[in-house]
Protein backbone atom coordinates (compact mmCIF):
# COMPACT_ATOMS: atom_id res chain seq x y z
CA UNK A 1 0.00 0.00 0.00
CA UNK A 2 1.52 3.38 -1.17
CA UNK A 3 2.60 5.61 1.47
CA UNK A 4 3.42 2.75 4.00
CA UNK A 5 5.92 1.00 2.14
CA UNK A 6 9.37 2.45 3.03
CA UNK A 7 8.05 2.02 7.09
CA UNK A 8 7.58 -1.62 6.18
CA UNK A 9 11.16 -2.65 4.31
CA UNK A 10 12.55 -0.67 7.52
CA UNK A 11 10.45 -3.09 9.66
CA UNK A 12 11.49 -5.91 7.60
CA UNK A 13 14.80 -5.45 7.41
CA UNK A 14 14.54 -4.65 11.95
CA UNK A 15 13.15 -8.46 12.08
CA UNK A 16 16.27 -10.20 11.03
CA UNK A 17 18.55 -7.27 13.08
CA UNK A 18 16.74 -8.18 16.03
CA UNK A 19 16.84 -12.35 15.16
CA UNK A 20 20.77 -11.83 15.37
CA UNK A 21 21.07 -9.80 17.79
CA UNK A 22 18.99 -11.88 19.92
CA UNK A 23 21.10 -14.81 19.06
CA UNK A 24 23.87 -13.03 20.64
CA UNK A 25 25.97 -13.53 17.34
CA UNK A 26 27.94 -10.06 17.12
CA UNK A 27 29.47 -10.65 14.34
CA UNK A 28 26.76 -12.22 12.36
CA UNK A 29 24.50 -9.35 13.33
CA UNK A 30 26.61 -6.91 12.24
CA UNK A 31 26.94 -8.08 8.76
CA UNK A 32 23.11 -8.63 8.97
CA UNK A 33 22.96 -4.61 9.31
CA UNK A 34 25.42 -4.05 6.74
CA UNK A 35 23.95 -6.49 4.23
CA UNK A 36 19.99 -5.45 5.22
CA UNK A 37 21.45 -1.36 4.80
CA UNK A 38 22.23 -2.28 1.30
CA UNK A 39 19.32 -4.58 -0.26
CA UNK A 40 16.84 -2.64 1.79
CA UNK A 41 18.20 0.39 -0.60
CA UNK A 42 17.93 -1.75 -3.62
CA UNK A 43 14.66 -3.44 -2.97
CA UNK A 44 13.25 0.32 -2.17
CA UNK A 45 14.45 1.38 -5.83
CA UNK A 46 13.95 -1.58 -7.66
CA UNK A 47 10.75 -3.30 -6.48
CA UNK A 48 8.41 -4.32 -8.78
CA UNK A 49 5.45 -5.64 -6.84
CA UNK A 50 4.18 -4.46 -3.83
CA UNK A 51 4.75 -7.83 -1.60
CA UNK A 52 8.21 -7.78 -2.61
CA UNK A 53 8.94 -6.90 0.55
CA UNK A 54 8.88 -9.62 3.30
CA UNK A 55 5.83 -11.73 4.06
CA UNK A 56 4.28 -12.37 7.16
CA UNK A 57 4.14 -15.99 6.78
CA UNK A 58 7.74 -16.81 5.97
CA UNK A 59 8.52 -14.86 9.23
CA UNK A 60 6.25 -16.84 11.32
CA UNK A 61 7.52 -20.03 9.98
CA UNK A 62 10.92 -18.75 10.27
CA UNK A 63 10.65 -18.11 13.75
CA UNK A 64 8.76 -21.47 14.43
CA UNK A 65 11.63 -23.10 12.55
CA UNK A 66 14.61 -21.25 14.95
CA UNK A 67 12.24 -21.69 18.37
CA UNK A 68 11.98 -25.74 17.32
CA UNK A 69 15.97 -25.92 16.88
CA UNK A 70 15.29 -26.85 13.27
CA UNK A 71 18.20 -25.25 10.69
CA UNK A 72 16.93 -27.03 7.95
CA UNK A 73 13.74 -25.64 7.98
CA UNK A 74 15.13 -21.76 8.72
CA UNK A 75 17.78 -22.21 6.05
CA UNK A 76 15.07 -23.35 3.56
CA UNK A 77 12.80 -20.82 4.58
CA UNK A 78 15.34 -18.59 4.45
CA UNK A 79 16.34 -19.74 0.84
CA UNK A 80 13.02 -19.72 -0.75
CA UNK A 81 12.43 -15.96 0.65
CA UNK A 82 15.43 -14.52 -0.96
CA UNK A 83 14.76 -15.82 -4.28
CA UNK A 84 11.08 -14.57 -4.31
CA UNK A 85 12.74 -11.20 -2.94
CA UNK A 86 14.82 -11.58 -5.91
CA UNK A 87 12.22 -12.18 -7.84
CA UNK A 88 9.96 -9.43 -7.19
CA UNK A 89 13.19 -6.83 -8.44
CA UNK A 90 13.17 -5.40 -12.04
CA UNK A 91 17.11 -4.93 -12.74
CA UNK A 92 16.54 -4.94 -15.89
CA UNK A 93 14.92 -1.97 -16.84
CA UNK A 94 15.87 1.45 -15.71
CA UNK A 95 12.96 3.53 -13.95
CA UNK A 96 11.75 5.81 -17.03
CA UNK A 97 12.32 8.64 -14.06
CA UNK A 98 15.70 8.87 -11.91
CA UNK A 99 14.05 7.47 -8.44
CA UNK A 100 15.55 9.84 -6.04
CA UNK A 101 16.78 8.13 -2.53
CA UNK A 102 14.24 10.92 -0.80
CA UNK A 103 11.45 8.98 -2.79
CA UNK A 104 11.84 5.68 -2.40
CA UNK A 105 12.50 5.78 1.46
CA UNK A 106 9.94 8.15 2.07
CA UNK A 107 7.24 6.78 4.54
Amino acid sequence: MPGTWGKALYLSGLFYIDIADIADQHLFARMVRALIARSSLIIAVYWKRADTACESHSNHALIEALASGDGTAAEEIMLSHIIDLRLGLNLREQPAEAASLKAALAP
